[in-house]
């Protein structure tokens, strides 16, 4: 019988995409920082890339073109490019979960983008602890949509693993 040597087996990187709708590209910059910054909570195996996209129509081009788990889309100079990127989204197989992002996060947004259909929304400038906490929910909520087993089957996997916690210093 030959001898064989047990090689290990490497695991390829999950490339998780974020687009960012944005009239100006600072939201991206920011987010590309913080999910770089947020990469022990978000898991080591995990590269997220964050592409811009300057208008709901071309983050629908980059949607086409590859998978996006996330948009992000801020709201405050353009108000109404969240709700053209929810429309959009109608039409998508696997549409990603949007995050809407404003300086003036209040209630009234709350309610209206989370009651459209919105996953989460973020009050800019963005911490880094609510930045993790929403791009980890949209990721988990996105691979459940997209297939339920795999899904089910690391959260089973998640919920053995020791609990990752930020530290209040983090932020």
């Amino acid at each position: 019988m030959p001898h064989s040597e047990s090689v290990p087996v490497r695991r390829a990187p999950r490339h998780v995409g974020v687009v960012a709708v944005s009239p100006v590209d600072d939201d991206c910059v920011d987010l590309a920082r913080l999910l770089l910054e947020a990469k022990p909570f978000l898991g080591s195996r995990s590269v997220w890339t964050v592409s811009a996209a300057p208008t709901p129509g071309a983050a629908l081009d980059l949607l086409r073109r590859s998978e996006t788990a996330i948009a992000v889309c801020e709201c405050d100079r353009a108000p109404d490019a969240w709700r053209e990127l929810l429309r959009l989204f109608a039409h998508l197989p696997h549409p990603p979960c949007l995050i809407v992002t404003s300086r003036l996060a209040d209630d009234y947004l709350w309610a209206e983008a989370l009651n459209l259909g919105a996953f989460d929304v973020l009050a800019k400038p963005f911490r880094q602890q609510e930045v993790t906490r929403a791009f980890t929910s949209a990721w988990l909520q996105f691979r459940a949509k997209r297939d339920p087993r795999r899904a089910e089957a690391g959260h089973a996997t998640q919920a053995a693993a020791p609990p990752r916690t930020l530290s209040a210093a983090a932020g």
